[in-house]
């Protein structure tokens, strides 16, 4: 079972998302009260409101090397796929043609 909630505050909007999964039957929605994982999703919805962005600009990062493969596959693999980039759905959609990221 799963809940996405949305929390506006007139100007901005923000999710909350929260999932409950077990290897059973329907017993596990029978058993579970829907406040049981909503209340949590809407807190988060209602937090993300005051949060602070994230500083911009180019940063120093350190990796693991146990989740390196893992983050380079979600940032770029996914965005290199040729349905997304056809589709125009990609973040180097716009990159079609040209020969060299350096030259992006």
């Amino acid at each position: 079972m799963a809940v996405l909630v949305v929390a506006s505050d007139g100007t901005l909007k923000q999710t909350g998302y929260n999932s409950v999964g077990r290897l059973e039957g329907f017993e596990l929605i029978e058993n579970l009260k829907p406040e049981d994982i909503s209340l949590l999703a809407a807190k988060r919805a209602v937090d993300l409101l005051s949060a602070k962005p994230a500083p911009a600009g180019s940063h120093t990062v350190i990796f693991d090397p146990s989740v390196t493969g893992l983050f380079t596959h979600e940032a770029f693999g996914h965005n290199s796929e040729a349905d997304l980039v056809w589709g125009g759905e990609s973040i180097i959609s716009d990159k079609m043609g040209r020969r060299s990221p350096l030259n992006w």
